[in-house]
């Protein structure tokens, strides 16, 4: 079962720039020792950052907390945020980047269709085609 560490920090808009490279060294050394994260940087609207970094099991999250403690770059880079906090959580529903999704709900794997299929759709209009795709 996935888990993840979501971090949620500010950190002053002249200290971004640099931030972002010390964020990237933190991920790199970590990385090095733990290559299963994944991690995304989201700036939220109210200028906040929440930075949830991704494992595929407890127990490399476990062994890369224990780890981080002695890297060199994570002092540096946790020295320009503020507000800091952290919480982890287990995945419960992860949908690969390649998911499809029509009309907000997932839609089916595709399937071969017939060429006489294929001619029909590509001679449909939009209004025409809204109702079937739905279907896809």
């Amino acid at each position: 079962m996935a888990v993840v560490r979501v971090h949620h920090y500010s950190v002053d808009d002249a200290d971004y720039e640099e931030s972002l490279k010390r964020r990237a060294a933190v991920i790199d050394a970590i990385r090095a020792g733990h290559p299963g994260l994944s991690k995304t940087l989201v700036k939220l609207e109210d200028g906040t950052y929440t930075d949830p970094w991704r494992w595929d099991s407890p127990t490399q999250l476990g062994a890369a907390l224990g780890a981080a403690a002695p890297v060199a770059e994570v002092a540096p880079a946790m020295s320009l945020t503020k507000d800091r906090t952290a919480v982890d959580g287990e995945v419960i529903d992860e949908r690969s980047p390649t998911s499809r999704w029509i009309v907000g709900r997932p839609s089916p794997a595709p399937r071969r269709r017939s060429l006489a299929e294929m001619r029909l759709i590509a001679v449909l209009t939009d209004e025409q085609l809204s109702p079937i795709c739905t279907d896809w």
